[in-house]
């Protein structure tokens, strides 16, 4: 694996990272890393996975998720990359497993606006040590990158997820016995939200932000020349543990069968440990 030169991430950037929930690292990924994720993109591209072909696309949008066993360059990336480290680093845990990868693509002239949502609101998981990294392979204005709310990660609540399924997005859908419950997750509007300062920035390839799983964030559509392609990738850290939540989870994990609420996930032998320190 690829190890980080001692400087690259500092004490001030992880206690930044902690503090706000979300952090732009500049120049973490060398050129060779960039290329290689922008061949698996376009291979993915060409060669969905079950997952995209049942819930479909646009023509200008393209998502799929959970696929990096088979997809070669994705899983040289994430084996042999800095990116576990990064992951390992902000989060200060001690390993780091991975949990899923996902990839955008959206085309010049897409509208697709990606919803204001949490990762970790997705997925049954629960703990302080969890993040995902975000890596563009194209170079983003502020207007097409990421848009973070700073400091949110520090709410209580899970905010309940929506599919990304174009402007009128749908909920997620409950589970029998949990609507009373699912009710107090109501997620506020960011937008419109004087409370939350809204972080962005101009990046280039081999930038990525880090953020905390439970950081809730958006994206606008495309309105460059040039595709916006983003590679995704979600981290399980020392405290992860097995949680619950009251509407069904996407993507399914089979790394979560036989486990409980309030099992460890880094020593559970479901996740790939990818980093220790």
């Amino acid at each position: 694996m690829e190890r980080l030169p001692p400087d690259t991430i500092t004490e001030r950037e992880i206690t930044s990272f902690q503090e706000d929930g979300a952090i732009c690292l500049r120049a973490v990924f060398c050129q060779k890393w960039v290329d290689l994720l922008r061949k698996g993109i376009e291979h993915n591209r060409l060669h969905p996975s079950e997952k995209t072909k049942r819930k479909g696309h646009s023509p200008l949008f393209f998502h799929d998720y959970d696929n990096w066993e088979d997809i070669p360059e994705y899983k040289e990336f994430l084996l042999h990359s800095p990116v576990a480290e990064v992951a390992g680093r902000l989060s200060r845990s001690a390993k780091i497993a991975l949990y899923s990868n996902h990839v955008i693509v959206k085309d010049s002239g897409s509208t697709v606006e990606t919803p204001w949502h949490q990762d970790q609101a997705y997925y049954e998981v629960d703990g302080q040590q969890v993040c995902s990294v975000w890596l563009p392979v194209d170079p983003l204005t502020e207007h097409t990158c990421l848009r973070l709310a700073k400091g949110s990660h520090k709410s209580p609540n899970y905010f309940k997820p929506v599919h990304f399924n174009g402007p009128l997005f749908s909920p997620y859908e409950i589970k029998p016995g949990k609507e009373e419950q699912a009710k107090e997750f109501l997620s506020p509007d960011f937008d419109g939200n004087d409370q939350y300062q809204i972080l962005s920035w101009n990046m280039e390839p081999g930038d990525c932000i880090v953020f905390h799983m439970k950081t809730v964030h958006s994206a606008h559509g495309n309105n460059l020349q040039t595709p916006h392609r983003a590679f995704s990738t979600r981290w399980l850290g020392d405290d992860a543990v097995k949680g619950e939540r009251p509407w069904m989870n996407l993507p399914p994990s089979t790394q979560m069968n036989g486990l409980v609420k309030g099992d460890k996930l880094v020593d559970s032998g479901s996740f790939p440990v990818v980093w220790n320190v």
